[in-house]
């Protein structure tokens, strides 16, 4: 509130306890109010610095984006660092200053904080790559590259940890979201893909006339499919590379030995990584399957593989049906043709459910699953059929929308 004071000696004193950053220190307590909070802070040091021209020199210099990063890369990308050079490059790009801020400086520091470990990496990468969905892409072919193999490096490297314990979603438009909770902040991996977006969308409208408006969104398609395509390649490369080791231990009859188990695990995280990068590609794309040879082959070799992957992780199975649900709902024809799999799905993971809940019927089914894939899969069918039912009621007939 002090920010929107009438004395301006009061906005400055609000501002400059902004800058020095008390809400971080303290806020840090409670990681999940953090982004709430910086986009908070940006939003208020954005108009106090409009409308005070004469808002202290100490504060403009602090917030200066190039000084903000410097210092972050100073201090290893620590988080502190890191959110307070995401509010300074915010800012920037909300006083109309975002060129202020070398996209290509952000993508290096990704590639640095890609170093990091755990909590301390993810939450810095989620700063960088906030920075890069604000600030001004570099007009070259060459700076936007850059951006783009930061982003594919973050797919291709970050920790996946905690990804898969959110396994709510919010439908299968494929106008929709990335599914994440509005009071979920959405994660590295998510936002890495939203950038590949951004450099797509980009590299269609940069340069070119005349018909180029029209051309311009299946450009964008296509170089969106590109760029995904490329990073799905080499994480598949990798998912075969292990299961071909994985292969070799089986052989040699070590199922129960330690490497073993290491091995699967890193099996089931390239598994997801490729799962979600599939998923991600087809919400956020709206190239038509027809035409996109490249989307329209990701159910056969990634989706289904995945869902049958012998001793997978249950995340990577729920994650896969998922999948296969965004896939389908993307076609009026794929979604009919999905419709009898997803009613299936549906009544037989509510049996699953009724059974481990009802005292009477408890462990009359026998099921190594937890109960909690049995409700996500009903929920994913459940999802599916409400949506299709809402897109392509028509088209069913009446006998399968009575199903």
């Amino acid at each position: 509130r002090s920010v929107s004071d009438r004395d301006q000696r009061v906005c400055v004193a609000a501002a400059q306890c902004l800058v020095e950053g008390a809400w971080r220190t303290r806020l840090f307590e409670f990681p999940e109010l953090l982004d709430a909070s910086a986009c908070g802070v940006v939003a208020a040091l954005a108009g106090v610095i409009s409308e005070n021209e004469g808002l202290g020199e100490d504060v403009r210099r602090q917030l200066c984006p190039e000084r903000a990063l410097i210092a972050a890369r100073r201090q290893g990308w620590s988080s502190e660092a890191a959110a307070f050079a995401r509010v300074a490059c915010g800012v920037a790009a909300a006083l109309g200053d975002a060129a202020a801020v070398e996209a290509a400086q952000v993508s290096r520091a990704v590639r640095v904080a890609l170093s990091g470990d755990g909590v301390e990496q993810t939450f810095s990468l989620r700063q960088m790559l906030l920075v890069l969905l604000t600030v001004d892409l570099p007009p070259d072919s060459a700076g936007r590259t850059e951006v783009a193999r930061a982003a594919a490096a973050t797919l291709q490297l970050a920790h996946t940890g905690g990804i898969a314990d959110s396994l709510k979603c919010d439908g299968f438009f494929p106008t929709a979201h990335l599914g994440a909770s509005e009071k979920t902040a959405p994660h590295a991996l998510q936002m890495a893909m939203l950038v590949l977006r951004r450099v797509a969308l980009e590299s269609s409208t940069s340069g070119g006339a005349g018909g180029s408006a029209r051309r311009g969104p299946r450009r964008c398609e296509a170089a969106f499919s590109a760029l995904a395509s490329a990073v799905l390649r080499s994480i598949r490369q990798a998912v075969q590379d292990v299961e071909y080791e994985l292969d070799s231990l089986m052989s040699r009859g070590l199922e129960a030995d330690d490497s073993t188990k290491a091995v699967v695990a890193r099996r089931d995280d390239m598994l997801l990584r490729a799962i979600l990068v599939a998923g991600w590609w087809l919400t956020l794309s709206r190239a038509p399957l027809a035409r996109d040879h490249a989307q329209r082959a990701v159910l056969d070799v990634v989706l289904r593989p995945a869902v049958h992957a012998p001793h997978c992780a249950h995340a990577v199975q729920a994650l896969a049906v998922r999948g296969i649900a965004v896939w389908a709902s993307k076609t009026k024809e794929q979604a009919v043709g999905h419709w009898g799999f997803f009613v299936s799905l549906l009544e037989t993971q509510i049996l699953q459910v009724q059974d481990r809940m009802s005292p009477a019927t408890h462990g009359a089914v026998e099921s190594d699953a937890p109960l909690w894939l049995a409700a996500s899969l009903a929920e994913v069918a459940l999802l599916f059929l409400c949506d299709t039912l809402l897109l392509h009621s028509a088209a069913l007939g009446g006998e399968k929308a009575e199903d």
